[in-house]
């Protein structure tokens, strides 16, 4: 890797990057840290694991956070070598942006519009 010429590593660190965020946060989800509780819909079924967050399930923001910032790195990689106009570049970048900020309101909301978000993100 090292023996090409600093103008020809970009796609090298293009796919070791999202290597690096992704490491830190399954790193972060292993060590159950970073989880918010979020109210359930329906509280029909109390499993033992609720210790003093009766009602409400886990979301691991830490998932989205890795997502948003590795995601992005094969759209670069994809476009690099397909020649993709610069302007064309940041718009599906951009796009797979919203699709994960869309995808974290619909783990959030605790109400049936997490649905509407969910669709959302899915036709993006």
């Amino acid at each position: 890797m090292f023996k090409k010429p600093a103008n020809e590593r970009l796609f090298y660190y293009t796919g070791f990057a999202p290597v690096i965020f992704m490491g830190i946060d399954y790193f972060t989800l292993a060590s159950s840290l970073g989880w918010i509780p979020v109210k359930v819909k329906y509280n029909h079924a109390k499993p033992a694991s609720e210790d003093g967050h009766h009602g409400t399930r886990q979301v691991f923001y830490p998932r989205y956070i890795g997502w948003f910032l590795a995601f992005p790195w094969p759209v670069v990689q994809a476009s690099l070598s397909g020649n993709t106009p610069l302007w064309q570049m940041a718009f599906n970048i951009a796009l797979t942006e919203t699709y994960v900020v869309v995808m974290l309101f619909a783990a959030v909301v605790h109400t049936t519009y997490k649905w509407g978000y969910f669709s959302l993100a899915l036709a993006l």
